[in-house]
């Protein structure tokens, strides 16, 4: 049976007469034009530098949607996305394709679950029941690869600065203190060494993972994607811990390296460090710590002026 004509009265995804792509009515729905072949052929008739997508759908088959949202995200053109009332479901995760998604105070976006029904025995439940779990698992992934980097959240919630670096860099913070417990805890079985200033070491260890966390922070703000956010720690940091004496000391080195080395920020920390465990240092404990405390107090001011002026948070 042959397709309906274009009657208004129907549910269709169609290319509207000023070239924009109406996804009305169910993902997936190929009697009324919503499949992924008719969305596809149709985004290849659109003329003009970028692909305008007008949603009101309560949503529809995963399958058929996931090709809808990838056609969009990986076109060479810009996509706007404007919800119009509803992207419910699947259409919420087409939605998430858009470079720019504008939707009215009064429009709907809506999440949840994949859902399905089966019929059949024990079996055929649990397979359904990893099938879902897989495909939740990909819609996820989809809505945190569009808000990864999105901070309106720190913007709009009621809580300071403090407050939030708290969050952030605590979890941070804590995650390195329990590594550190763990390897320290590790290495006790094969060696039997001694901390001097046992106390002075966790204090330290905490200022040092504070640190490392709010540059952390940093630049996270600063990268616009993974790949960015790798390239200080392997090409600038790691660099700098081989070469500020975490494996030897620096006073091994003949001069001018030695000095050359003073100006290696790792330096400091690792001396500082050091001297808490083995009560000597190349560098003396005051300044290893002050040096500490200088960058920690630059990370802070550096996160203050972010948050002050906005600084890609509103990107």
């Amino acid at each position: 049976m042959p397709k309906p004509t274009n009657n208004p009265a129907d549910s269709k995804l169609l290319l509207s007469s000023s070239g924009e792509l109406l996804i009305y009515g169910v993902v997936g729905d190929w009697w009324h034009g919503n499949d992924a072949l008719s969305l596809a052929q149709d985004i290849d008739a659109i003329d003009g530098d970028e692909i305008n997508v007008r949603i009101n759908s309560h949503g529809g088959y995963i399958l058929e949607g996931l090709v809808v949202y990838n056609r969009l995200k990986y076109s060479e053109k810009p996509v706007n996305i404007h919800i119009d009332g509803m992207a419910a479901s699947m259409a919420s995760v087409i939605a998430m394709a858009g470079d720019k998604i504008t939707m009215p105070s009064n429009a709907w976006l809506m999440i949840h679950k994949p859902i399905n029904a089966v019929w059949g025995n024990a079996d055929d439940m649990r397979k359904m029941a990893e099938t879902l779990d897989g495909f939740e698992s990909d819609i996820s992934n989809i809505y945190m690869q569009r808000f990864t980097g999105s901070v309106y959240e720190l913007l709009s919630a009621p809580v300071g600065v403090t407050e939030t670096l708290i969050g952030f860099v605590g979890a941070a913070a804590t995650k390195s203190l329990i590594l550190a417990a763990i390897i320290l805890a590790t290495a006790k079985i094969f060696v039997d060494y001694t901390i001097v200033h046992p106390i002075l070491a966790v204090g330290y260890i905490m200022l040092v993972a504070a640190s490392f966390s709010l540059l952390g922070f940093i630049l996270g703000v600063w990268a616009e994607g993974f790949e960015k956010l790798q390239m200080i720690p392997m090409l600038v940091l790691m660099p700098l811990t081989f070469l500020g004496g975490t494996f030897y000391s620096i006073d091994m080195l003949a001069e001018p390296w030695r000095s050359i080395a003073l100006f290696n920020p790792i330096v400091y920390l690792v001396n500082g460090l050091r001297w808490t465990f083995y009560g000597a240092s190349d560098v003396n404990i005051l300044v290893s710590a002050g040096s500490t405390f200088a960058f920690l107090a630059v990370c802070i001011t550096v996160i203050a002026v972010i948050f002050k002026t906005g600084w890609r948070l509103r990107n």
